[in-house]
């Protein structure tokens, strides 16, 4: 029984949690970890009726979850920033100009792919800009 309450919870926060992603990925992005807790938590309370203590322990879960996240996200940004400062060691200055300038256009590639809601079908979007020997990027880029 405790398995499928716990099931039920969970597939509840995703749901909610892809809901809101849906409604406002942006405004989403500015709530602390503590206010992203606090606010599904107190969403699944009204839409569920946990008890205070339910609420608490619902609340302590998606805080854990969300500062593990903000973690691995962070841990992530500074491979990222390792790796760059790795590559501009055995690049020349303009070979290292030229990949940075090229990472900025395949960025923005995908930012304008995924602001615009397409599923992968658009085949301009879908390719990456070929380099001088014509071959495209390594997908880590």
């Amino acid at each position: 029984m405790k398995f499928h309450v716990w099931s039920g919870l969970i597939v509840l926060l995703l749901a909610t949690t892809g809901f809101a992603h849906a409604q406002g990925q942006r405004k989403n992005q500015s709530l602390t970890p503590e206010e992203k807790a606090g606010k599904i938590s107190q969403r699944m309370k009204h839409n569920l009726g946990l008890s205070d203590d339910q609420t608490d322990k619902v609340y302590q879960w998606v805080l854990s979850s969300e500062m593990d996240t903000k973690q691995r996200r962070e841990a992530l940004r500074q491979r990222r920033e390792e790796r760059d400062k790795e590559l501009s060691e055995i690049l020349s200055p303009e070979q290292y100009q030229k990949y940075s300038s090229q990472k900025e256009q395949w960025r923005s590639q995908r930012m304008k792919q995924r602001n615009s809601g397409s599923n992968g079908n658009n085949s301009e979007m879908n390719q990456n800009p070929p380099s001088e020997e014509g071959t495209s990027p390594p997908k880590e880029y």
